[in-house]
This record gives structure tokens, C-alpha cells and sequence, in this order.
């Protein structure tokens, strides 16, 4: 009686045990496992056996009872892995009796360490090889694709990886030792991306051996990358810069190792024996003498036939400071557009110079290689808005951008129907579209919202980024006008309506045909010019205070403002370019000459050039390069030049 009571206390205890594993076994939290690693291996020579599956179970009762657990295949080496909560008893065997003898081994888990095992068995009725060959779409041989084998004992059994071998030069790859009976199954182990992928199923039934073809395209070649690279802003050699690279084709999972190079004299790199399509990653390092943004190419095979154009943009400007020294002036070739009565320029952050043509009306576009265009406008007088190239405009005297790349300008002729701000935008088809910003086209000075506003020739424009507004100046209203883009407002700035230059906030200051505006970069002034009054001014717009800096110009057009807040004016009645190299208020500033004698169109040296009516300006510096619209003063054909210092590189 007693040793009953006892037996089955026991059993009790073991059953209660061996569900405290199964709770460790099922439960999602963190637990302490142990590591079953294996090997198995032939009998006969110690071989292994590749892609045998091995079965795992554990006891789960007091009478040895067991559960099935998980079943992996060995790998390449014959080996297999697999963790395990402790304390747990677990039994290992080999799964595919069908083709080897039986072997198996007890592991008792009682703690968190690698528990070694080794099984051991022999095909139970021989083994057999299979031979794939790869062909491509000709039938021809394809060496270095990866095809892989995979078993299975039955068709009620997930398939298991024995083995991965590239192609050799003749196409084939060999799978030896190969235990039968067995279903197999041979694919094309590579990306679907780089190949056309192929599998096909069979079983393997006696010592013969099996012969399979796969067939395949190709979908990627090699070849040589050859590389030149320009600077993009000034289009110059990139000449012995060193640059840092990684590559990765479409084979491959991850990038390369990152290799540091040299650009030869004339800017070019070689890179041999390439798979493509691929990835470049091109970068700047510390050796780099002008450093650029990265560039990100996906490269196809198109890009291998010939030299592939790189263009390094600068990661800040070289020349945000000008230099006044030495300058030179020439004239901007615009191709076949002839610009008759060029106004204003301005330029965007990819290097494309905006030209107001007032006698054309049309917005002319320069990108960094040379070609022009016509944006916007027919080229007859009006103010319709439209498709661009069908849209008109009347006295297009000014050009500025906002920070979406939008693009202003005004309708500046003494017609009915003009005194506009005008709007071009692109469209959801990347389409340049004319809209009316603001201005009803009578001439006026209400403030309103958009249309209902009027002007009175608006001249000028500047973009403030820093308010997302607009300015503009009123040639006829003596008045600086600001547009908020947000809601189309218009109100007044600066200036009374009547004609005069004082100093004072807002209202009670006075203009005097206010023409050209420039902000400074940190957008604490506006800069104005006044072409009846002979002078320049300056708004501080913290408080919209006008003070007077000279009243010593002649028939001032254009002004521009550099980051370290030196101006430049365009004294058109003289037709120079002045520099205040002393900013003073009551009209106390100095003024400097810097380029141009005469009424005329000689280039040169900046002081013996000759302009004709110098207008509106930009400068640009990531070139150095100072751009000035000439307009004949609607007597004839004007012309942009460029003014740059040969000081510089």
C-alpha cells in the first residue's frame, strides 16, 4: 500500500515538472535556454551529411512520453543548432529514416550552456549525384550564377537546403552524394532582379546520375566606368580632386568597401570591371580642396558606353565675399535670343539666370551650360495670364523668386490694364503657368487682398524669406508696396505717395520714383533706389524706418546688396556701377566707382568698359560672377554683361 502511494506521489511529481517546461517551451517572455549543437556525419568516412533533417522532442510525462518540437537541417558541414529552455529532456534524431539508418541521443538541459552532440548514420540504400546545367536564352553556358538543391523524403514535407553552388565556366554544378530514394528540387539561387529565375522538381531513384538544365536571362552585364567630373556652378575641370566612392551592383546586398581616390588633370576616373545596373555613392573627404554634396547615380548599361558626367555642387560658395579687384567685363552669350531691353536678373539655387526683357516682354531663362530659353510671355504687350509662353505682359521690368521657385514679376508700363504683380508657377505637369498676384490693373494705391489692390507702375521686386513676402517698389505711386504670400495682402511699406526722399517711419518717409530693391542677407534692411531723387535709402524693418544713405547718384536703376553688406548701384544716367565702400545715414555714404566710362557696349577692364544704361544686377557667389542687365533705354538693343575679378581662380 505504502509503495503505491509513493509510485504515485513520483509520477505526480514528474508530470508537474515536465509541464513547468512546457510553460518555460510555450511562454513568450525571456527564459534561460541551453544550446543543442550537432554534427552528423557518416559512418563509413566521417563525412557529412548535408540537408538531413534532424527531429526534436522533448518528455513531457513522468512515463518518457514525448512531444514532437521542431525539426532543422543540417547545414553545408553537417551541422545543426538549436536552443532550448532548461530544465527540459530532449530527444534528438535523425528525421529522414526513408534514406538513413536511425540514430539518436537523450540531452537533459539543467542550465545555460552549449550541450555538444554527435549522431552518426549511413544511406540506407546508396547515394547518387545530380548535375544541373545553366543555359541562357542562346543556349549557351552561364558561369557564376548560384543554384541551389533542396530535399524532401515525401510531398507532405517542407523542402530542405543542401547545398548552394556557382556555375562553373561549362554552366554545370555538381551535387554529389546525394542519399536516395529522394524528391529534389534545383533553382536558380539569385536575385529576380539580376536573373530570370527557373526551378524545376524530380526524384532521385538509384545510383545513376540525374542531368537537369535550368535556363535563364541575364539581366545585368560588366563592363569599365569611366567618370569626368565638372564643377557645376562654374562648369570648370574638377581637376586632381580626391574623392571617396562605394559601389553596388545589382548582385550584390550591401555596398563595397569605400575606396579613396584621385581625379586625373583632366578630372576623369576609371573604374574597371563593373556589374551593372548598380549604385555610386560618390562623396567629398578631407582632401577634397572644394567640397561637394554627395552624389547618389543608379548607373544602367547605357551609362557604360561612353564617358558618364559628374557635376560637383559646392557644399557652400566660394565667393560669398567679392572681390573689387581687377575686374573684367564681358558680354553673357544668349544663343539665338537676343535680348532687346534686358531689365532685371536674378538667379535660382541651380545655377539658372532669370532675365526681365521689358521691350521684349519675356522672361528669359540662361541654365549653367549656356542654353537659353524664353519662359514666359508671347512677346506682345498685355496682361493676360495663361500658359506661359502664351500669356502677355506689359513693361516686364523685374524678376524675383520666392523659395519654392515660384517667379514674380510686373506689368511697370503707364497703360490701363497694367500696374500688375505677376505670378509663374508650374503646374501638376511641371508646366509654367501666369497668374495676377496682385493688382486690378488700374492705376492706384489701395491696399487690399490680390486683385483688389491697385499700383501705380510697379518697378522692383525682392523676395523676404525671412516674412514670405514680397516688395515692391512703385515707379509713378512714390511708394514701397509689401504683398504677404500667404493671404495676398497688400500694404504700404514706406513712402507717402508723393514724390520726395526724406527720412521717417513708414508713411512719412518719403520716395522718389522708387525703382530698384535689394534686401540684405540677414534681412534686417531693404535697400531702395531712387531715380528722381538721385539716391539710395535703406527701411529698417524692425520699425520700417527710412533713413537716406546719399543723394549723389545719377538716375540710380539697379542695387544689389552682398552678404557682408557691401552695395553696388547702377548709376544708369552715368552708365556705371558704383560701389558704397563707406554706408553712411544722411546721406553721407561714399561712393566708389568700380566699372564703366561711357554710354557703349566695350568690354574689358571694368574701368575702360563702356555700358549702356546699366539696370537691374545680381551676384552670384558660387561663381564671383556679377551679372548687369544693359538696356538701351527702349532706343535699341540691350544685353546682359558679366563682371567678374580675374583674381579669381
Amino acid at each position: 500500500m505504502k509503495k503505491n502511494i509513493f509510485y504515485t506521489i513520483f509520477c505526480a511529481l514528474i508530470t508537474l515538472g515536465a509541464c513547468k517546461r512546457d510553460d518555460f517551451w510555450n511562454q513568450t517572455t525571456e527564459v534561460n535556454r541551453g544550446t543543442i549543437s550537432g554534427i552528423l556525419t557518416n559512418t563509413d568516412d566521417n563525412s557529412a551529411f548535408k540537408g538531413v533533417k534532424i527531429l526534436f522532442e522533448r518528455q513531457t510525462k513522468g512515463d518518457g512520453s514525448r512531444t514532437f518540437v521542431d525539426t532543422v537541417a543540417t547545414d553545408a558541414q553537417g551541422s545543426f543548432k538549436y536552443e532550448v529552455p532548461y530544465p527540459n529532456k530532449v530527444k534528438v534524431s535523425i528525421r529522414d529514416t526513408g534514406r538513413y539508418h536511425l540514430d539518436e541521443t537523450y540531452v537533459e538541459l539543467t542550465e545555460k550552456k552549449d550541450y555538444p552532440i554527435h549522431l552518426k548514420s549511413f544511406p540506407r540504400f546508396g547515394e547518387s549525384s545530380i548535375e544541373v546545367l545553366l543555359q541562357d536564352e542562346n543556349n549557351q553556358p552561364v558561369e557564376g550564377a548560384r543554384i541551389a538543391l533542396l530535399v524532401r523524403e515525401s510531398a507532405n514535407e517542407s523542402y530542405s537546403v543542401v547545398d548552394t553552388i556557382h556555375t562553373s565556366v561549362t554552366g554545370k554544378v555538381l551535387f554529389d552524394k546525394i542519399a536516395f530514394p529522394v524528391q529534389y528540387k534545383v533553382r536558380i539561387a539569385e536575385r529576380g532582379a539580376a536573373y530570370d529565375l527557373d526551378s524545376l522538381e524530380a526524384r532521385l531513384l538509384s545510383k545513376d546520375k540525374d542531368q537537369q538544365v535550368l535556363s535563364t536571362r541575364k539581366k545585368f552585364g560588366q563592363g569599365d566606368l569611366t567618370l569626368k567630373a565638372n564643377y557645376f556652378y562654374s562648369q570648370k575641370i574638377a581637376d586632381l580632386e580626391s574623392v571617396t566612392y562605394k559601389y553596388r551592383s545589382i548582385l550584390e546586398d550591401d555596398f563595397g568597401q569605400e575606396q579613396t581616390v584621385r581625379l586625373t588633370s583632366s578630372g576623369e576616373l576609371l573604374l574597371p570591371k563593373l556589374n551593372y545596373p548598380g549604385t555610386l555613392i560618390l562623396t567629398s573627404n578631407a582632401d577634397t580642396k572644394l567640397p561637394f554634396h554627395g552624389l547618389r547615380l543608379e548607373l544602367e548599361e547605357k551609362d557604360f558606353l561612353g564617358t558618364f558626367k559628374l557635376e560637383f555642387k559646392d557644399v557652400k560658395p566660394r565667393y560669398s565675399v567679392p572681390n573689387f579687384n581687377n575686374l573684367k567685363v564681358s558680354t553673357l552669350n544668349l544663343g539665338t535670343i537676343n535680348a532687346k531691353g534686358a531689365q532685371a536678373v536674378t538667379m535660382d539655387n541651380d545655377g539658372n539666370l532669370y532675365i526681365a526683357d521689358g521691350t521684349l516682354n519675356q522672361l528669359i531663362k540662361r541654365d549653367v551650360y549656356g542654353h537659353s530659353i524664353v519662359v514666359a510671355g508671347s512677346g506682345a504687350a498685355g496682361s493676360i495670364d495663361g500658359a506661359a509662353l502664351s500669356a502677355t505682359f506689359n513693361g516686364l521690368w523685374s524678376v524675383a523668386l520666392d523659395s519654392s521657385g515660384n517667379i514674380y514679376t510686373v506689368d511697370a508700363a503707364n497703360v490701363s490694364g497694367a500696374h500688375k504683380v505677376r505670378k509663374i508657377s508650374k503646374n501638376t505637369n511641371g508646366e509654367y503657368v501666369v497668374s495676377t498676384l496682385a493688382g486690378s490693373g488700374s492705376a492706384g494705391g489701395d491696399n487690399a487682398n490680390g486683385t483688389a489692390a491697385t499700383f501705380n507702375r510697379p518697378t522692383g521686386l525682392v523676395f523676404d524669406k525671412f516674412r514670405n513676402c514680397l516688395y515692391v517698389s512703385e515707379w509713378l505711386g512714390n511708394r514701397v508696396r509689401k504683398i504677404d504670400l500667404a493671404t495676398s495682402s497688400v500694404s504700404t511699406l514706406v513712402g507717402s505717395g508723393v514724390a520726395g526722399l526724406t527720412e521717417g517711419i513708414g508713411i512719412v518717409a518719403q520716395v522718389n520714383y522708387a525703382h530698384a530693391l535689394s534686401l540684405s542677407s540677414d534681412g534686417a534692411y531693404l535697400y531702395i533706389t531712387h531715380f528722381n531723387g538721385a539716391g539710395l535709402s535703406r527701411v529698417r524693418l524692425s520699425d520700417n524706418y527710412q533713413e537716406v544713405m546719399t543723394k549723389s547718384l545719377n538716375q540710380p536703376r539697379g542695387v544689389f546688396v552682398t552678404s557682408d553688406h557691401q552695395v553696388v548701384v547702377s548709376n544708369s544716367g552715368a552708365h556705371k556701377l558704383v560701389l558704397l565702400s563707406q554706408l553712411a545715414s544722411n546721406s553721407n555714404s561714399v561712393l566708389t566707382t568700380i566699372a564703366g566710362t561711357t554710354a557703349g557696349t566695350s568690354d574689358g577692364d571694368a574701368l575702360s568698359a563702356k555700358f549702356n544704361f546699366p539696370f537691374g544686377m545680381y551676384y552670384d557667389q558660387w561663381t564671383g560672377n556679377w551679372y548687369i542687365a544693359t538696356s538701351s533705354n527702349g532706343a535699341g538693343a540691350g544685353s546682359v554683361r558679366v563682371m567678374r575679378s580675374a583674381d579669381l581662380d
